[in-house]
């Protein structure tokens, strides 16, 4: 029996290590369950490029999207095939193969700049940014003191109340639920891939932080505080998040996505660099375009 497209996609996982770890299979398993697709795109019967993708559907309409849990998804070309030419054929045959959808946004790991092709199909691009901070050697912060204590004891519900208050706090919307947020911890804890650490004031929850562990760097996905000082407790928590992935993980590079989390110059001043990536569109229904621009 042949092999599905997704059980493909696993096998090619499994074998080209170097790819992005948000869209390897471990983690679309933990965003998505079983809900997500993948295109293959094959040369001589050996996979030279993938792109996973999340089609939801709504009444009539269908569009493809990332929930905000995941950062970047997009395509990967391994790296004999990203040639300008090579990768605009393959590019056009991926767009090709995806199936029916009124809308397509994706925003696309700016590690890999084949995806510029996608201009060639008049897709939209809004450029924005994320931190790789890689010195975790400059970060001097004490983590315990004025009545302050951090650990990784905690509960997930009261770790979603606090993520609720804050996306509301700064208005911004919350598209997952508690349910998919213990999902994905289930998934990422059975492959041993996250860590929460949470912060109280005097035994009062007050913020946490959770980090999802690569292969090789480690990816802040929130960080919430409730509390009006959030740059000293903010500090605090991503002092704790990177002594743990240096001490017990080895790990040395952490992505920020969410750059309103920490001041960007004090995050430079770690020796931090700021990298562009990209949200790719696409507009089949004119509604959908319509409706975003709205929102």
């Amino acid at each position: 029996m042949e092999a599905t497209r997704n059980e493909k996609y696993r096998a090619f996982c499994r074998e080209n290590g170097q790819m992005p770890d948000l869209i390897k299979d471990w983690y679309l398993d933990a965003v998505y369950g079983d809900k997500w697709e993948a295109i293959c795109i094959e040369r001589d019967d050996e996979i030279v490029a993938v792109l996973p993708y999340f089609l939801e559907k709504n009444g009539i309409f269908k569009y493809i999207y990332q929930k905000s849990i995941s950062p970047y998804m997009g395509i990967y070309i391994i790296p004999q095939f990203r040639k300008t030419e090579s990768a605009k054929e393959i590019i056009k045959e991926a767009i090709k193969s995806l199936p029916d959808y009124g809308s397509f946004k994706q925003y696309f790991n700016c590690q890999y700049n084949h995806c510029f092709p996608f201009e060639w199909h008049k897709i939209e691009e809004d450029q924005v940014s994320f931190i790789r901070l890689t010195s975790m050697d400059k970060i001097e912060i004490t983590a315990h003191q004025n009545g302050w204590t951090i650990d990784d004891s905690g509960d997930l519900e009261d770790f979603f109340d606090l993520l609720k208050r804050d996306f509301k706090k700064r208005k911004k919307d919350l598209d997952f639920t508690l349910d998919d947020l213990l999902m994905f911890d289930s998934q990422l804890y059975k492959n041993c891939r996250n860590k929460v650490f949470f912060a109280r004031h005097e035994e009062h929850l007050k913020a946490a932080i959770y980090i999802t562990l690569g292969d090789q760097t480690a990816y802040l996905n929130w960080l919430v505080v409730d509390e009006e000082d959030r740059v000293e407790v903010s500090q605090k928590l991503l002092y704790s998040a990177i002594q743990y992935c240096v001490e017990n993980e080895e790990i040395f590079t952490m992505e920020i996505y969410d750059n309103a989390l920490f001041d960007k110059e004090y995050l430079l001043s770690l020796g931090a660099k700021e990298l562009d990536y990209y949200q790719i569109r696409k507009y089949k229904s004119m509604v959908l375009k319509m409706m975003d621009k709205v929102r």
